[in-house]
């Protein structure tokens, strides 16, 4: 930790998270915190103040593996960026991911499950919107790209924070493409959906 602070706020100019001498995450940035000591000990957050936040997971975090086995997801190589900015009343930050490889966990599925390659992800967030601005990967060599947004409000932030696997999508949108679709690819991943033939 190499950070410096006054009653504006703590300057985090490094953050190392290591674990087990390896390191999980690095960040820097502003935060708009401070202790204030008089009349008593109390955290004083500035809502309207300036925020900024730059943390970097590199390939060979052990975080990712934490991921895998909470939440299934295979990786390999993955890299992921966030950026965020703004106030922590009105918070708007980036968030990139990049992975040579992406596998689903679920073996009690009855179709085999895919695997996606070259995977690039972007996303935009703020207060009240959720939006994928770029999802493009390949499946069996087969380009996917993909967009999408999720309006948010407090009630949606409180049960992605507390109960995620509950999230109500019923107002999310997206957009799928396939170029030059072939169809024979997809159909081994979802044989009860997609007829195996034509493009």
């Amino acid at each position: 930790l190499n950070a410096t602070g006054d009653v504006n706020g703590i300057q985090l100019k490094e953050l190392t998270v290591v674990e087990a001498q390896r390191e999980l995450t690095r960040a820097s940035g502003k935060l708009p915190i401070a202790w204030k000591f008089r009349p008593g000990m109390q955290l004083s957050l500035d809502e309207n103040a300036p925020l900024e936040l730059s943390a970097v997971t590199e390939t060979d975090s052990p975080l990712w593996a934490a991921l895998s086995a909470y939440t299934g997801l295979k990786l390999a190589k993955p890299e992921a960026k966030i950026e965020l900015k703004g106030t922590l009343r009105a918070p708007v930050g980036e968030v990139s991911l990049q992975a040579a490889r992406l596998g689903l966990g679920g073996k009690q599925l009855k179709f085999p499950l895919p695997e996606f390659e070259n995977l690039t992800l972007a996303m935009q967030i703020n207060r009240e919107t959720v939006t994928l601005t770029k999802l493009a990967t390949q499946l069996d060599g087969q380009e996917l790209r993909a967009s999408g947004k999720m309006p948010m409000d407090d009630s949606h932030w409180n049960q992605l924070l507390h109960h995620p696997a509950r999230f109500d999508w019923a107002t999310a949108t997206a957009h799928l493409e396939v170029p030059d679709a072939d169809l024979a690819i997809l159909s081994k991943h979802l044989p009860n959906f997609i007829a195996p033939k034509g493009r």
